[in-house]
C-alpha cells in the first residue's frame, strides 16, 4: 500500500480559515487551492502530546456514538458543518478539535464533554473512571457541580432523591 499524503483541511475561526492537518491522512476535506495549503506548510501545527492524546481519546469515544449523541456534541463545541453518517460526523468532530487544539486550546472541557455524552449513550466507561480520579487535582480551581459517576450532578441527585422519598411515601400510605 503506498504511503498516504497527510492532507489540510479548512478550519473556520473568528479570523479566518486556518488549515489543520486531518491527523487521518485520509483527504478528510476539500481545500480551496494548493496555494492555500502549500503557504500553511510553512508554519507546521505542533499540538503537544497531553492535548493529542486527549483528542485521541476522544475520536475513541466519539466513533461509537449515535447520530442525536453526535449532534449535541457538535452544538457543544459550536461546530455547526455537515451532517452525514455517524462516521463522518465523528470526523468532522475530531477535526474541528484538532483545529482547536492547532489555536491552543488544551482540550479539557471538550474531553469532558465527550465523556459526559458517552456516559449517556452507554454508561460510564472504565478508563473515563480511572483518567477522572488521576486529574481531581488539576480541576479544584475549576467551579463546576460536583458531578457523579452516573454524570449527575450532586443538586440534581438530591433532588431526585427526595423526590424518591416523596412517592415511596405516598404510595404506601393508603
Amino acid at each position: 500500500m503506498p504511503p498516504t499524503k497527510k492532507t489540510k483541511v479548512p478550519f473556520y475561526t473568528s479570523g479566518g480559515i486556518v488549515y489543520v492537518d486531518d491527523g487521518n491522512g485520509n483527504g478528510n476535506g476539500d481545500s480551496e487551492s494548493d496555494e492555500d495549503v502549500e503557504e500553511s506548510d510553512d508554519e507546521p501545527d505542533r499540538i503537544p502530546a497531553d492535548v493529542e492524546a486527549r483528542l485521541k481519546y476522544i475520536q475513541s469515544l466519539v466513533g461509537s456514538l449515535s447520530k442525536r449523541f453526535l449532534e449535541d456534541i457538535m452544538k457543544q463545541v459550536s461546530y455547526y458543518g455537515p451532517q452525514g453518517t455517524n462516521r463522518e460526523m465523528a470526523n468532522c468532530i475530531v477535526v474541528h478539535l484538532r483545529g482547536m487544539a492547532a489555536q491552543g486550546d488544551n482540550l479539557k472541557m471538550e474531553e469532558k464533554l465527550v465523556r459526559r455524552v458517552y456516559g449517556q449513550c452507554w454508561g460510564p466507561d472504565e478508563e473515563s473512571n480511572s483518567e477522572s480520579e488521576e486529574d481531581e487535582g488539576e480541576d479544584e480551581d475549576e467551579d463546576e457541580d460536583d458531578v457523579g459517576t452516573n454524570y449527575i450532578s450532586d443538586e440534581i441527585q438530591n433532588r431526585l432523591d427526595r423526590l424518591k422519598f416523596l412517592i415511596k411515601g405516598l404510595t404506601e400510605y393508603p
